[in-house]
């Protein structure tokens, strides 16, 4: 048996282990009874799924100048909502010069004199304040 008063939006549209479970709503308020066929078929027209996915990041080094210790990393990223910011961070090593850390691509200066390893992490954001990020590790060969 269907309802005759008007339906003011679906109110649930899940779809589970169980299969799809359709229930709707109306104006007054409270579930009222509806025809699973139509209810289903009606649902689906207006169901719309997208996964909530945070940036997929890869960090590249660009460049390496061992002269100078500078080394030109890049953050490359993948992400649903544009646009995308950045964060660049040290994790490990004496404390260096972070260029542009709010950049896509950065200049870290390392000492040429130091035999120990550097950690940098970039943190990439995108529209809607997903996050997604990676490390590098660098070692200059001295």
């Amino acid at each position: 048996m269907k309802s005759t008063r008007p339906l003011s939006w679906f109110a649930l549209v899940t779809i589970g282990a169980a299969g799809l479970i359709a229930g709707c709503s109306s104006r007054y308020g409270g579930s009222i009874p509806y025809d699973a066929g139509y209810a289903v078929g009606s649902a689906i027209d207006f169901l719309l799924v997208q996964p909530s996915l945070a940036p997929e990041v890869r960090i590249e080094v660009v460049d390496t100048n061992t002269t100078t210790g500078t080394v030109t990393l890049k953050a490359n990223a993948d992400g649903v909502d544009l646009p995308l910011s950045y964060q660049w961070e040290q994790l490990e090593g004496q404390a260096v010069t972070i260029s542009t850390p709010t950049a896509e691509t950065t200049d870290v200066l390392l000492p040429v004199d130091a035999a120990e390893v550097f950690v940098f992490k970039v943190t990439v954001t995108d529209a809607s304040a997903r996050e997604g990020t990676d490390e590098i590790e660098i070692q200059l060969d001295l």
